[in-house]
Parts: C-alpha cells; sequence; structure tokens
C-alpha cells in the first residue's frame, strides 16, 4: 500500500495534520501504538489559551494567531468548545499587578476584533468574592474577569481524526511502527505485520517522537525531554466561572469547573520541576492553592490526578520551548523523509498543521480546514440538552437508534451520565477498537469512568452486543482500573 503521508501518533497535532492533508486530496494514513488521545491531548488543562501570556511577553503574531484558532473553534466545534468566563484575582505580593494584566486581557478582546465573547471587567474584592465562592480574602486587592474557552481536548482530538476519515485517511490504532527500510515503514499490529511505503512521514508521537525516530532509523540526538505534568480533579462547583490566578515567574494557577468535577491546574516553577513522589506533588498542588481558596483543597477532597508526560524541545531548542514555538524538524531516513513535530501547543494545532503540509508538499493554498465545521459542529445548537454538548448534530443518529430501540435510551450505570447508545456508538462509528478504548477516550468524564466492577461488567456486555470483542473480562476491568486511577495510589488518603 502506498500513501502520500503517512503520519505516527494519534494525537491533536497527528490528527490534525491527517485531517489537513485529507482534506488538500493528499492520500494519509494516520497510525497510533495505542489509540486517539491517549497520551497528553487529553490530559490538557482544558482552556483554549488565546495567547494572553503571549501578550504579557511580547509575542504579538502568536496572540493574534492564538485569538483567530479560538475563534474558529468556537465556530467549527461548538459543541466541544465553548465560552468561559475566569476570573483572575489580583493579590497584595501574590499575583500579578492589576494594571497588567488589564492591559493584556484589554489588548488581547481588541486583537480579536470581531469577537463574540465579552470584552474584559474589573471587579472589586467584594464583588469577586462574590461571584466565585471560596475565594481567598485575604490579601484580595481585586478581580479580572474575561473570557476564553473550554475545550474537551479528547473528544476535540477524536473529531479531528473522524473528519480525515470522512475525507479520506485511513486511521490505524493499535498499530506499532516496527521499523523502516527501502521497501517501506514496517507497521505491527494483532500480531502481523505489513509494509507501508509513504511520500513523506510525519513523526507527531509527542514523547515519544525520539523512539519513533530510532525505529526509523533516525540519528542524532534527541528532540525532546519529558517534564511529568499533573492536575487534580476536585468535586463540582456551582456554575461556569473558572479561575485563573497569574503568579510570579509568569506561571498560571486554574480552576476549571466541569459537569463532574473541577480541574485544578497548578503550574510548576523551574526550581519545582524535579521528580516528585505523586504523594508529594499532588501535597505541593493543594498547599500551593492555600493562597487562592478558602478553605485550601485537602487530599481527601480529590477525586482523581490526571497525570501524563509532555514533550518539550531539548537542547539548544529549549529557548524556543519555552515560547511556545513549534518546530519540524526532518531528516532522512532509509524509507523516505521524516518529519518530527516538536513543541507545538493545543490551541493552534490547526494552524500549525495548515502550515506542515503546505511547508512538506509545496502547497499554496488555504487550508479547507479554516471554515470547515468538525463534525457534529454543523446545524442547530441544542444548548438545553445535555447530549447535545457531547454529539453537536450527530446527535440526530443517536436520537434514531434510541427511537429504533429504546433500551438503548437507557444509562450504562448511575455514576456517569453515558447512555448504552453512546457506547455503542463508540464501537460502531468512532474506532473504538478495545474496551478501554470505548470507556476511556470515547465516553469521557472529567472524573474518569466509573470504576465500579459491576457497572464495568454490564458496560462490557454492551460493548460485545455492539461488536467490541472482549478476551478476559477481569483483565479488562484490571486494565481500565488502571490506567483511570492513575497515580492513585500514591496520592490517596491512608
Amino acid at each position: 500500500m502506498t500513501f502520500d503521508v503517512v503520519v505516527i501518533g494519534a494525537g491533536i497535532h497527528g490528527a490534525a495534520i491527517a485531517r489537513d492533508a485529507a482534506l488538500r486530496g493528499l492520500s494519509a494514513l494516520l497510525v497510533d501504538a495505542r489509540d486517539v488521545a491517549a497520551g497528553a491531548s487529553a490530559r490538557t488543562s482544558s482552556v483554549i489559551d488565546a495567547g494572553l501570556r503571549d501578550l504579557r511577553r511580547g509575542r504579538f503574531v502568536a496572540a493574534r494567531e492564538a485569538l483567530q484558532e479560538r475563534e474558529r473553534l468556537l465556530r467549527t466545534a461548538p459543541h466541544i468548545v465553548r465560552p468561559l468566563p475566569m476570573l483572575a484575582p489580583c493579590y497584595d505580593d501574590v499575583t500579578e499587578a492589576p494594571a497588567r494584566l488589564w492591559i493584556a486581557t484589554t489588548l488581547s478582546s481588541r486583537l480579536a476584533r470581531r469577537s463574540t465573547l465579552p470584552r474584559p471587567r474589573r471587579l472589586d474584592a467584594g464583588a469577586a468574592i462574590a461571584a466565585f465562592p471560596g475565594l481567598q480574602p485575604r490579601g484580595l486587592r481585586s478581580g479580572l474577569l474575561f473570557f476564553e474557552a473550554r475545550v474537551q481536548d479528547a473528544r476535540l482530538t477524536l473529531a479531528n481524526v473522524l473528519d480525515a476519515v470522512a475525507a479520506g485517511a485511513v486511521f490505524c490504532n493499535h498499530a506499532e511502527v516496527a521499523g523502516c527500510d527501502a521497501d517501506g515503514v514496517t507497521l505491527r499490529a494483532a500480531g502481523a505485520e505489513v509494509v507501508i511505503k509513504a511520500r513523506e512521514l510525519v513523526n507527531a508521537a509527542g514523547s515519544s517522537v525520539d523512539i519513533v525516530r530510532r525505529s526509523l532509523g533516525g540519528e542524532g540526538p534527541d528532540l525532546v525531554r519529558a517534564r511529568r505534568v499533573r492536575r487534580v480533579v476536585m468535586p463540582a462547583r456551582v456554575g461556569e466561572l473558572a479561575l485563573c490566578a497569574f503568579l510570579p515567574g509568569d506561571l498560571a494557577h486554574a480552576v476549571v469547573p466541569h459537569a463532574g468535577g473541577a480541574l485544578c491546574s497548578a503550574e510548576e516553577g523551574a526550581a519545582q520541576q524535579s521528580e516528585l513522589s505523586s504523594r508529594d506533588r499532588v501535597d505541593q498542588i493543594c498547599a500551593s492553592f492555600a493562597r487562592l481558596l478558602d478553605p485550601p483543597p485537602r487530599r481527601q477532597d480529590i477525586c482523581r490526578v490526571v497525570s501524563c508526560s509532555r514533550a518539550l524541545p531539548r537542547g539548544v531548542d529549549e529557548l524556543r520551548a519555552r515560547h511556545d514555538s513549534p518546530l519540524i524538524v526532518s531528516e532522512d531516513v532509509s524509507c523516505g523523509r521524516l518529519h518530527t513535530v516538536v513543541g507545538c501547543r493545543f490551541t493552534s494545532h490547526r494552524a500549525f498543521a495548515e502550515r506542515a503540509v503546505a511547508s512538506i508538499f509545496g502547497l499554496s493554498h488555504a487550508s479547507p480546514t479554516r471554515t470547515r465545521p468538525l463534525p457534529g459542529g454543523d446545524g442547530p445548537r441544542e444548548v438545553s440538552d445535555d447530549l447535545w454538548w457531547r454529539h453537536g448534530s450527530r446527535l440526530g443518529a443517536l436520537r434514531a437508534s434510541v427511537a429504533a430501540a429504546p433500551e438503548l435510551g437507557e444509562r450504562l450505570c448511575e455514576h456517569r451520565p453515558f447512555l448504552t447508545a453512546e457506547l455503542i456508538d463508540a464501537v460502531q462509528r468512532q474506532g473504538a477498537v478495545t474496551f478501554a478504548d470505548a470507556m476511556l477516550r470515547r465516553l469521557v468524564d472529567v472524573r474518569g469512568p466509573c470504576t465500579e466492577p459491576a457497572c464495568l461488567r454490564r458496560a462490557i456486555v454492551v460493548f460485545q452486543r455492539a461488536g467490541g470483542e472482549v478476551g478476559d473480562e477481569d483483565r479488562e476491568i484490571a486494565a481500565i482500573v488502571e490506567e483511570s486511577r492513575g497515580e492513585s495510589s500514591g496520592w490517596q488518603r491512608e
């Protein structure tokens, strides 16, 4: 088999590159050793950062692109990306100066031009506390209310994959790169090997890009270094207002509300980036929020720890990494030309993919992705229906299946909002091969999947009914519990 491009890695950047290539008429194969969004692309802060950090650094071009991409996502994927009001509290000697924040947010609003999001406004200390109950009142001077966008990161990645497939791309998960020679790239899946020829190879494997390079015969020093990132999920908050505190050292702490819980991110300074145990890091996160929340979060309040390895450029490119500048490193390997993607940011994935495909193939015309809705992003907006926020206009197909078989409208279990029809859809239309694919990366909840054994066994019955294959049920259940809980044994209370 021969393709114009083989993209290795089905995270957000690999998925976006495969989508862009397919929509420009190129034959594309997207492969991943695991599954869609199995790494950092499903473990972000869930905020589409529209350039505030860039503006505070004086990087106006990057900020303008981020703002443009935020607007595109709000238009083309309104069920996955939605407006997010954020409160930035200003404390004495703890957070960035109010004047500097006001300048950055005001400039961001002006650069956004025709943005549909409201402009920023100032709040006094009393109004800030009233807006965000639980805010630490000690030392609070004022607050700043501004808007970003909240993203369902795993679903956005999956939407890119589904649109790539709809445009003619081939997607193969659980396919590992085994090597390459003059005949092509060797892929190993389900115990079998197949050789694929490609005009170009794109390595978008995130923190594993150097492993992929070595398997393909790439030489030279490693391109990335992995940094462990941990976030915690606290009990759900009332309302949609998020908290974002800008701290000294260009750091930010955030509390982002979701239907099932609040996702808390606490960035580390350079002096804190040593490898701590999971328990110590979680304690550190809780302690860091004591400056912002009253009462501060406690370990026993944590519902889940979300952990991933983030890839940052290594060596001479580390300076560019601090500015989030994406890189494409090209090298010759025995089966062709390999282009490795390094240092990209989630917000600008579409724009980066457009530039990458244009550069690799010498194209000059604009990409259709600039205006094309992602799957589910067209049609009427049924914002009062929770299912619409998960499926968008694809909701009609789910409703039709439930109308034909009313039992499909029943909840899979009482602990999560998903319907039986959604699990069947994950298997039959969304590329879930294993039970874990469906439960961890299709039926996505901020709390992770329900890990009650009885609930998982009922879900296995539905999964098999939809055509999925399960070998050892106990092993499948143990795998889901282990992956969903991640490092829980290191942080849960004794």
